[in-house]
């Protein structure tokens, strides 16, 4: 099973769509996903009593991508340092 992060495009999609109240299933069937990736896009960066922001959604993912990729980075420097 191959998998993909959603893509920039595909937020500006789904909040455009949600915003029309389409339903997560019609929204994954627009951007070619499966609807829980929608879902789980949707109840991951909706705040409550606001509706979904494509920006700040993208936004929050690279700041999660930013401090995974550290965090992995450190994790993995001692192993680095003993191949010299």
């Amino acid at each position: 099973m191959s998998y993909s992060h959603v893509t920039t495009f595909e937020r500006a999609r789904i909040e455009t769509l949600n915003a029309l109240n389409y339903s997560t299933r019609a929204i994954a069937e627009e951007i070619g996903r499966c609807h829980t990736t929608v879902s789980r896009e949707l109840k991951r960066h909706t705040k409550p009593h606001e509706e979904y922001q494509s920006e700040r959604a993208q936004a929050s993912y690279e700041e999660r991508r930013t401090v995974a990729v550290m965090r992995n980075g450190l994790k993995n420097l001692p192993s680095r340092l003993n191949r010299s």
